[in-house]
């Protein structure tokens, strides 16, 4: 269990020490693949090269390529997975449950270099075994954990519809989303999914932060009165129309209260007068790239209606 810089707790399956042996290799057996690729090609070219000083040439700089580059490019690219993982279900990410970058994956394949190599991989296993989530030396000098992404046989993701609120339908129908990574579009839905999880504070927090990196992302001013979650909805609703999909489930319809008319409480527990421009603004507002929420549970039931009268929408007090 992991508590994000929100207070919001994420619970992460990390993966088991025999998944992650069976990925390793598996991501061995496709180095030695490129090696025997690199070799082949040297003994080609070495045809005309007597003094052999080409061919160890080419073997000094792409031995370390393969080594180093095979799984520092696949995490980097491919979202904290490389071929064994990806085989495995397994994914590579931070301790904050966020999608790695480059550094995380040079980190963790440098110390690989204890990790496997110098130690024949038992600094490795004994790390992870050692350590309560799993980690071995590159991933506790990285801050990264490697957890379970593929989804558990017999369960069944639900299709979500994510219907315009009354009276956005027009506003819905403006926007272009093409903008709208998979990234955050994948952040905007675990998080409208889970808003019941939140704390109001947390829940009005996370609003306002996703409603402004979506804005700023599609170069949009929302209306005045929209509330951040009816936004969100809408932009979901847009990227849906535009790719075509229908869902099984319909989000809850328009809140009562509007967020331009509501307050949110500063630090110290006094009202914040609430903004009149069109465009949220939050304190010290997250980039998008930071804004990656943790991996959603299946939603088996559709969301519980925020907007009952009286509370959901209206900021805490």
């Amino acid at each position: 269990m992991l508590v994000t810089p929100e207070a919001v707790e994420l619970h992460l399956d990390t993966a088991g020490l025999g998944s992650r042996v069976l990925a390793t290799l598996i991501d061995l057996v496709v180095m030695a693949m490129l090696f025997g690729g690199l070799m082949a090609a040297l003994g080609i070219a070495a045809l005309g090269d007597d003094s052999g000083t080409f061919v160890l040439v080419v073997m000094a700089i792409g031995t370390p390529l393969i080594l180093f580059g095979y799984p520092i490019v696949s995490e980097t690219l491919w979202r904290g997975r490389t071929i064994g993982k990806s085989v495995m279900g397994l994914r590579v990410v931070t301790s904050q449950g966020a999608p790695i970058r480059f550094r995380h994956a040079a980190i963790r394949a440098f110390v690989g270099l204890i990790d496997f190599q110098l130690t024949a991989g038992m600094a490795a296993v004994v790390s992870v075994l050692a350590s309560s989530d799993g980690r071995r030396l590159g991933d506790m000098a990285a801050g990264t954990l490697v957890i379970r992404s593929r989804q558990v046989v017999g369960r069944t993701a639900v299709p979500v519809a994510f219907i315009p609120h009354s009276g956005s339908e027009d506003f819905t129908r403006t926007l272009d989303v093409s903008r709208v990574d998979n990234e955050m579009h994948q952040a905007i839905r675990s998080f409208l999914l889970r808003v019941q999880d939140f704390s109001p504070e947390v829940r009005w927090e996370l609003a306002v932060k996703f409603g402004t990196a979506a804005a700023r992302r599609l170069k949009v001013s929302p209306p005045a009165d929209m509330h951040p979650e009816t936004f969100l909805v809408s932009v979901l609703s847009a990227c849906q129309q535009t790719a075509g999909a229908s869902g099984a489930q319909a989000w809850p319809q328009q809140p009562a209260a509007t967020w331009a008319d509501r307050a949110a409480p500063d630090a110290s527990g006094a009202p914040v007068p609430a903004t009149s421009g069109s465009v949220w603004v939050a304190a010290n507002p997250a980039s998008p790239a930071d804004l990656v929420a943790s991996p959603e549970p299946p939603p088996s039931t559709a969301p519980a209606d925020p907007a009952g009268p009286g509370d959901g929408f209206s900021a805490p007090t």
